[in-house]
């Protein structure tokens, strides 16, 4: 008898296609530099590293799972280490790898961009009588990381709010989760909202007793090209932030806008990117 596999993963949505992600971890000494997603594979990377004397993280990332990132974040307070933004930190290296680190800084130009998380959503997850299995699962997984999420901030010692806050600031028309479904080499995609379709595949995938493995990445109303960077102060005086060592800042809207434009050329973004920064109308 074959045993049926059933995985289930929870994504903050990053700001590039969410795609297996690509990174890069070297290592000189106690600085350990990375660039790219953050996934399982990254955190085995990270973790392995700051275990074994990396004291310092400059990091470039765009974002990506929630577990790995709350998993990183612990691992960054228990070991104290300073990270260090060199261009760009959104999404879950926002809310995990930059908040957790005993010294913060951001290198002239940096971004660090939040655009909402586990903890704005927390009200979308309750599991209620007719879910399915897969709704039900997902529901679960996300009240597990919420837990986490919450424990996480407590630990720090940061108002919880600022992902509420940059999720409000930053939200769009809500879109639905999206799910994958791979078996025997083919890979199914659906909207979260083709509940019958996908409830046709697994059971006939049961019934065959073949073995798949199911990814729902949830986006929730956060945007893809989208995110909130607040200043030095606010983080300090409204989100009880501390540690930041170095956090050069625009000084106008204009310059917020030029970084907003690099952004979008770095990641291929035909659409452009949007930062909201203390200047804009959505914060006054």
């Amino acid at each position: 008898m074959k045993k049926i596999l059933f995985c289930l993963s929870l994504s903050l949505c990053t700001l590039i296609p969410q795609v297996a992600s690509a990174f890069e971890a070297t290592r000189e000494g106690s600085v350990l530099r990375f660039t790219g997603g953050i996934d399982k594979e990254s955190e085995k990377a990270i973790v392995q590293h700051l275990r074994s004397g990396a004291s310092t993280l400059i990091v470039n990332s765009e974002g990506g799972d929630a577990g790995s990132g709350q998993s990183i974040a612990f691992e960054i307070i228990k070991q104290e280490v300073h990270v260090i933004v060199d261009k760009y930190c959104f999404s879950a290296c926002a809310n995990y790898l930059f908040l957790a680190a005993k010294e913060k800084s951001l290198m002239p130009g940096a971004v660090l961009g939040f655009h909402g998380g586990i903890y704005y959503g927390k009200d979308e997850f309750k599991i209620e009588k007719g879910d399915s299995r897969l709704d039900t699962a997902m529901k679960k997984a996300f009240q597990k990381l919420h837990k986490t999420e919450t424990a996480l901030f407590k630990k720090m010692g940061i108002n919880h709010q600022i992902i509420k806050d940059s999720a409000d600031l930053t939200k769009v028309e809500k879109r639905p989760a999206v799910v994958t479904i791979e078996t025997d080499g083919e890979t199914f995609t659906y909207s979260a909202e083709q509940s019958e379709e996908i409830k046709n595949l697994l059971n006939k995938l049961q019934k065959e007793r073949k073995i798949f493995k199911a990814n729902i990445a949830y986006a929730s109303e956060q945007s893809l090209n989208k995110v909130y960077f607040p200043s030095k102060e606010t983080l300090m005086s409204k989100y009880r932030v501390k540690g930041i060592s170095n956090y050069p800042y625009p000084s106008n809207q204009d310059e917020v806008d030029n970084i907003a434009k690099a952004i979008a050329i770095t990641f291929g973004n035909e659409e452009g990117f949007i930062i909201v920064g203390e200047f804009t109308s959505e914060k006054k």
